[in-house]
Protein backbone atom coordinates (compact mmCIF):
# COMPACT_ATOMS: atom_id res chain seq x y z
CA UNK A 1 0.00 0.00 0.00
CA UNK A 2 1.57 3.91 -1.32
CA UNK A 3 1.43 5.11 2.47
CA UNK A 4 1.49 8.74 1.39
CA UNK A 5 1.70 10.44 5.15
CA UNK A 6 2.28 13.49 7.46
CA UNK A 7 3.05 13.61 11.05
CA UNK A 8 1.26 16.53 12.89
CA UNK A 9 3.72 17.63 14.63
CA UNK A 10 6.10 17.89 11.37
CA UNK A 11 3.46 19.83 9.68
CA UNK A 12 3.42 22.00 12.39
CA UNK A 13 7.34 22.62 12.48
CA UNK A 14 7.11 23.48 8.78
CA UNK A 15 4.76 25.74 9.31
CA UNK A 16 6.32 27.83 12.10
CA UNK A 17 9.77 28.44 10.53
CA UNK A 18 10.38 25.95 7.67
CA UNK A 19 11.99 23.69 10.30
CA UNK A 20 12.34 20.18 8.88
CA UNK A 21 11.63 17.38 12.21
CA UNK A 22 14.24 14.56 12.17
CA UNK A 23 11.34 12.45 13.16
CA UNK A 24 7.99 12.03 12.28
CA UNK A 25 7.00 13.21 15.82
CA UNK A 26 10.09 15.34 17.10
CA UNK A 27 10.57 15.45 20.93
CA UNK A 28 13.77 17.46 21.04
CA UNK A 29 14.51 20.60 22.23
CA UNK A 30 14.55 22.29 18.59
CA UNK A 31 10.79 21.16 17.78
CA UNK A 32 8.38 23.74 19.03
CA UNK A 33 5.70 21.70 19.18
CA UNK A 34 7.30 18.56 21.43
CA UNK A 35 4.89 16.89 24.20
CA UNK A 36 6.12 17.86 27.59
CA UNK A 37 2.94 16.49 29.60
CA UNK A 38 2.07 17.99 33.09
CA UNK A 39 3.08 17.48 36.46
CA UNK A 40 6.68 17.91 35.32
CA UNK A 41 7.58 19.72 38.34
CA UNK A 42 8.71 22.83 36.47
CA UNK A 43 11.74 20.53 34.38
CA UNK A 44 10.17 20.74 31.34
CA UNK A 45 10.50 18.07 29.00
CA UNK A 46 12.68 15.60 30.93
CA UNK A 47 12.82 15.47 34.46
CA UNK A 48 15.42 13.98 35.76
CA UNK A 49 18.83 13.49 33.85
CA UNK A 50 18.29 14.16 29.97
CA UNK A 51 20.95 11.74 29.56
CA UNK A 52 18.95 9.07 31.32
CA UNK A 53 15.62 9.91 30.40
CA UNK A 54 15.31 11.72 27.31
CA UNK A 55 12.75 10.75 24.57
CA UNK A 56 14.46 12.17 21.07
CA UNK A 57 11.44 11.24 18.85
CA UNK A 58 9.09 8.42 17.10
CA UNK A 59 8.55 7.24 13.69
CA UNK A 60 5.32 6.07 12.64
CA UNK A 61 5.26 3.62 9.66
CA UNK A 62 2.27 1.39 7.94
CA UNK A 63 3.10 -2.06 5.79
CA UNK A 64 0.03 -3.02 4.44
CA UNK A 65 -2.03 -3.38 7.80
CA UNK A 66 0.98 -3.46 10.05
CA UNK A 67 1.93 -0.91 12.23
CA UNK A 68 5.31 0.17 13.31
CA UNK A 69 6.35 2.50 15.84
CA UNK A 70 9.63 3.35 17.12
CA UNK A 71 10.81 4.90 19.49
CA UNK A 72 14.23 6.48 19.95
CA UNK A 73 15.40 7.53 23.56
CA UNK A 74 18.47 7.48 26.02
CA UNK A 75 16.35 5.27 28.09
CA UNK A 76 17.69 2.71 26.17
CA UNK A 77 20.74 1.63 28.24
CA UNK A 78 19.95 3.01 31.38
CA UNK A 79 16.70 0.75 32.08
CA UNK A 80 16.40 -0.61 35.75
CA UNK A 81 17.69 2.29 37.51
CA UNK A 82 16.46 3.81 40.70
CA UNK A 83 14.94 0.56 41.96
CA UNK A 84 14.49 1.40 45.51
CA UNK A 85 12.13 3.91 44.29
CA UNK A 86 10.13 1.41 42.01
CA UNK A 87 7.21 -0.73 43.16
CA UNK A 88 8.72 -3.67 41.59
CA UNK A 89 12.28 -3.33 42.82
CA UNK A 90 13.81 -3.82 39.77
CA UNK A 91 14.33 -0.42 38.63
CA UNK A 92 12.32 2.08 36.06
CA UNK A 93 11.43 -0.13 32.76
CA UNK A 94 9.86 0.23 29.38
CA UNK A 95 6.33 1.60 28.98
CA UNK A 96 3.71 0.04 26.76
CA UNK A 97 2.55 1.41 23.96
CA UNK A 98 -1.20 3.81 23.89
CA UNK A 99 -2.88 4.04 20.46
CA UNK A 100 -6.02 6.31 19.20
CA UNK A 101 -7.42 7.30 16.23
CA UNK A 102 -7.99 10.56 16.83
CA UNK A 103 -5.13 13.34 19.06
CA UNK A 104 -6.73 15.53 21.06
CA UNK A 105 -3.91 16.56 23.71
CA UNK A 106 -4.86 19.37 26.44
CA UNK A 107 -4.11 23.10 25.93
CA UNK A 108 -1.27 24.05 23.82
CA UNK A 109 2.07 23.40 22.96
CA UNK A 110 3.51 22.19 24.89
CA UNK A 111 1.05 20.56 26.71
CA UNK A 112 2.34 21.00 30.18
CA UNK A 113 -1.59 20.53 31.50
CA UNK A 114 -1.99 17.51 29.66
CA UNK A 115 -2.27 13.96 31.60
CA UNK A 116 -4.52 11.04 32.13
CA UNK A 117 -7.18 13.04 33.10
CA UNK A 118 -7.21 15.31 30.32
CA UNK A 119 -6.44 15.37 26.73
CA UNK A 120 -6.67 12.03 24.24
CA UNK A 121 -8.17 9.04 25.62
CA UNK A 122 -6.53 5.99 24.56
CA UNK A 123 -8.65 3.46 22.91
CA UNK A 124 -5.71 0.63 22.31
CA UNK A 125 -2.91 -0.46 24.66
CA UNK A 126 -0.01 -2.95 22.65
CA UNK A 127 1.51 -4.44 26.08
CA UNK A 128 5.01 -5.80 26.08
CA UNK A 129 5.73 -9.67 27.33
CA UNK A 130 9.33 -10.81 28.96
CA UNK A 131 11.82 -8.45 30.31
CA UNK A 132 10.71 -4.54 30.10
CA UNK A 133 14.59 -4.08 31.45
CA UNK A 134 16.56 -5.50 28.50
CA UNK A 135 19.63 -2.79 27.40
CA UNK A 136 21.15 -4.85 24.95
CA UNK A 137 19.23 -6.77 21.63
CA UNK A 138 15.77 -8.25 22.68
CA UNK A 139 12.75 -8.97 20.91
CA UNK A 140 9.67 -11.16 22.86
CA UNK A 141 6.37 -10.74 21.74
CA UNK A 142 3.15 -7.97 22.89
CA UNK A 143 -0.37 -8.05 23.26
CA UNK A 144 -2.90 -5.93 21.85
CA UNK A 145 -5.52 -4.45 24.31
CA UNK A 146 -8.90 -2.39 23.41
CA UNK A 147 -9.19 -0.24 26.21
CA UNK A 148 -12.60 0.94 27.37
CA UNK A 149 -13.67 3.74 30.18
CA UNK A 150 -11.46 6.60 31.45
CA UNK A 151 -7.54 6.59 30.85
CA UNK A 152 -7.07 5.67 34.67
CA UNK A 153 -9.84 2.61 34.36
CA UNK A 154 -7.16 1.00 31.88
CA UNK A 155 -3.61 1.91 32.55
CA UNK A 156 -1.50 1.74 35.37
CA UNK A 157 -0.05 5.50 36.10
CA UNK A 158 3.63 6.18 36.67
CA UNK A 159 2.33 6.89 40.37
CA UNK A 160 1.56 2.98 40.93
CA UNK A 161 4.84 2.12 39.62
CA UNK A 162 7.09 4.75 41.51
CA UNK A 163 7.24 5.28 45.30
CA UNK A 164 9.37 6.73 47.75
CA UNK A 165 11.05 10.32 48.14
CA UNK A 166 11.74 10.41 44.25
CA UNK A 167 10.30 12.93 41.90
CA UNK A 168 8.62 11.54 38.78
CA UNK A 169 6.15 13.05 36.17
CA UNK A 170 2.77 12.09 37.61
CA UNK A 171 -0.49 11.04 36.11
CA UNK A 172 0.45 9.94 32.67
CA UNK A 173 -0.13 6.41 31.27
CA UNK A 174 2.66 3.91 31.16
CA UNK A 175 1.32 0.24 31.42
CA UNK A 176 -2.06 -1.46 30.20
CA UNK A 177 -3.52 -2.66 33.32
CA UNK A 178 -4.26 -6.47 32.06
CA UNK A 179 -6.32 -6.96 36.05
CA UNK A 180 -8.34 -4.40 34.97
CA UNK A 181 -11.59 -6.74 34.86
CA UNK A 182 -13.86 -5.11 32.03
CA UNK A 183 -11.76 -2.15 31.19
CA UNK A 184 -9.01 -4.03 29.23
CA UNK A 185 -9.52 -6.49 26.22
CA UNK A 186 -7.30 -8.96 24.10
CA UNK A 187 -7.92 -8.78 20.82
CA UNK A 188 -4.65 -9.36 18.70
CA UNK A 189 -0.76 -9.46 19.27
CA UNK A 190 2.53 -8.33 17.93
CA UNK A 191 5.85 -7.42 18.75
CA UNK A 192 8.19 -5.47 20.33
CA UNK A 193 12.00 -4.93 20.26
CA UNK A 194 15.34 -2.93 21.61
CA UNK A 195 18.10 -2.14 19.41
CA UNK A 196 20.98 -0.87 21.35
CA UNK A 197 22.92 0.45 18.84
CA UNK A 198 20.46 2.71 17.43
CA UNK A 199 18.63 3.25 21.23
CA UNK A 200 15.49 2.27 19.94
CA UNK A 201 12.80 0.69 21.21
CA UNK A 202 10.48 -1.41 18.42
CA UNK A 203 6.56 -1.98 18.25
CA UNK A 204 5.25 -3.96 15.45
CA UNK A 205 0.93 -4.83 15.46
CA UNK A 206 -1.65 -5.69 12.95
CA UNK A 207 -4.29 -2.82 12.86
CA UNK A 208 -6.48 -4.62 10.48
CA UNK A 209 -9.99 -5.26 12.21
CA UNK A 210 -9.49 -2.67 14.95
CA UNK A 211 -10.72 0.81 14.60
CA UNK A 212 -7.50 2.15 14.22
CA UNK A 213 -7.51 0.73 10.31
CA UNK A 214 -9.17 2.15 7.66
CA UNK A 215 -13.28 2.87 7.44
CA UNK A 216 -15.60 2.67 3.83
CA UNK A 217 -14.85 6.03 2.43
CA UNK A 218 -12.03 7.14 4.24
CA UNK A 219 -9.32 9.64 2.34
CA UNK A 220 -7.13 10.15 5.44
CA UNK A 221 -6.19 7.57 8.88
CA UNK A 222 -4.52 9.26 11.86
CA UNK A 223 -2.57 7.28 14.02
CA UNK A 224 -2.07 8.53 17.28
CA UNK A 225 0.67 7.24 19.72
CA UNK A 226 1.81 8.00 23.76
CA UNK A 227 4.53 6.40 25.18
CA UNK A 228 6.46 6.73 28.27
CA UNK A 229 8.86 5.14 31.29
CA UNK A 230 7.72 3.60 34.33
CA UNK A 231 8.43 6.81 35.76
CA UNK A 232 7.25 9.40 32.71
CA UNK A 233 10.04 11.20 33.04
CA UNK A 234 9.68 11.96 29.21
CA UNK A 235 7.10 11.50 27.60
CA UNK A 236 6.09 11.69 23.75
CA UNK A 237 2.58 12.25 22.06
CA UNK A 238 1.63 13.14 18.59
CA UNK A 239 0.10 11.95 15.24
CA UNK A 240 0.96 11.15 12.17
CA UNK A 241 -2.37 11.22 8.93
CA UNK A 242 -2.08 8.59 6.11
CA UNK A 243 -3.40 9.09 2.90
CA UNK A 244 -4.00 6.77 0.02
CA UNK A 245 -6.48 3.94 1.40
CA UNK A 246 -5.72 0.48 0.39
CA UNK A 247 -7.67 -0.02 -3.41
CA UNK A 248 -11.59 -1.22 -3.23
CA UNK A 249 -10.89 -5.04 -3.29
CA UNK A 250 -14.69 -6.00 -2.67
CA UNK A 251 -16.32 -8.69 -5.22
CA UNK A 252 -18.16 -7.20 -7.99
CA UNK A 253 -22.28 -7.14 -7.82
CA UNK A 254 -23.56 -9.89 -9.87
CA UNK A 255 -24.54 -7.80 -12.63
CA UNK A 256 -21.65 -5.91 -12.98
CA UNK A 257 -19.82 -8.85 -13.21
CA UNK A 258 -21.95 -10.44 -15.89
CA UNK A 259 -21.48 -7.31 -17.91
CA UNK A 260 -17.68 -7.56 -17.31
CA UNK A 261 -17.67 -10.79 -18.70
CA UNK A 262 -20.03 -10.11 -21.76
CA UNK A 263 -17.91 -7.33 -22.53
CA UNK A 264 -14.89 -9.90 -22.44
CA UNK A 265 -16.50 -12.44 -24.62
CA UNK A 266 -17.15 -9.97 -27.25
CA UNK A 267 -13.92 -8.70 -27.54
CA UNK A 268 -12.54 -12.11 -27.94
CA UNK A 269 -15.38 -12.67 -30.75
CA UNK A 270 -13.50 -9.49 -32.18
CA UNK A 271 -10.40 -10.94 -32.44
CA UNK A 272 -11.31 -14.27 -34.10
CA UNK A 273 -13.26 -12.04 -36.83
CA UNK A 274 -10.67 -9.90 -37.45
CA UNK A 275 -7.95 -12.23 -37.49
Amino acid sequence: MNTKLRSLVAVACLAWGGQVAAYLIDDQASAPFRYHGGNGHGYGDVVGAAATFDVLGADIALDGSVLTVDIYTNFVGNAGVFAPYTASGRGIGYGDLFLANTWTPFGTPNFDNDDHASGTVWQYGLAINGDRWANSDYTNSATLYALSGTNDASALLSDDLMQGNAVWRNGQEVLVDRAASGAVTAVGSGTWSVSASADRIRYQVDIFGTDLWWRPGQSELTIAMHWAMDCGNDVIEGATVFFDPPPNTSVPEPTALGLALLGIAGAGGLRRRRA
